[in-house]
């Protein structure tokens, strides 16, 4: 099964966080401990959060390995926008590079 784009990693993240931000919302520390529902649920999201961050390795080493800086990005459900400063490689090579990167081949 391929593996999915840095994208959608990001947006399990955002939303991991969204809903640790709504079980938590409104109680004190003592009263979240207390509650075993409450717990778990807080520690499987961060538990998705540090799975799906695990995978944005590679992303960030092509804006290195490409000199490329990125001051900004917003996901959308069915596109993004980066705001980027290229090096000495050209914006379409570092583009192509970010998204044909999870490509597999399965037989």
């Amino acid at each position: 099964m391929p593996s999915r784009s840095w994208q959608f990693r990001i947006d399990d993240i955002v939303e991991a966080i969204n809903k640790i931000e709504r079980y938590t919302h409104g109680i004190d520390f003592a009263s979240w401990q207390n509650d075993e529902k409450t717990v778990d649920a807080v520690i499987r999201n961060l538990e998705v959060i540090g799975e799906a961050s695990s995978h944005l390795e590679r992303p960030a080493l092509i804006l290195e390995k490409t000199q490329t800086q990125c001051y900004a990005w917003a996901l959308i459900p069915n596109h993004f926008h980066l705001l980027l400063r290229t090096g000495a490689t050209p914006l379409s090579n570092v583009m192509r590079r970010l998204m044909t990167g999870y490509a597999v081949c399965q037989e």
